[in-house]
């Protein structure tokens, strides 16, 4: 795979004075990415949320999340605007 980057002059030809400059840049590049920090995306309050209930048992819908969707479907079906009729 083959790559562009926009290098100064100066950069470009200590590149050409090597003997593999492929070999170098793939190495340094390697090691930049090793070295590199992970910064760890702040998670949502509502993924927060989901996650504090799928580990807190006290917090377990246990079992109620199917009559939330059957009610959920019967508001929808039944639903409609004074507009609708």
């Amino acid at each position: 795979m083959q790559i562009s980057l926009n290098l100064s002059e100066t950069t470009i030809q200590q590149l050409k004075n090597l003997a593999d400059p492929d070999i170098f840049v793939d190495d340094v590049v390697k090691q930049a990415l090793q070295g590199q920090v992970k910064v760890e995306k702040k998670r949502s309050k509502w993924a927060l949320l989901v996650q504090e209930i799928g580990s807190n048992p006290d917090l377990n819908l246990a079992g109620y999340s199917e009559q939330i969707k059957r009610d959920a479907l019967e508001v929808r079906e039944g639903f409609s605007f004074p507009s609708d009729d």
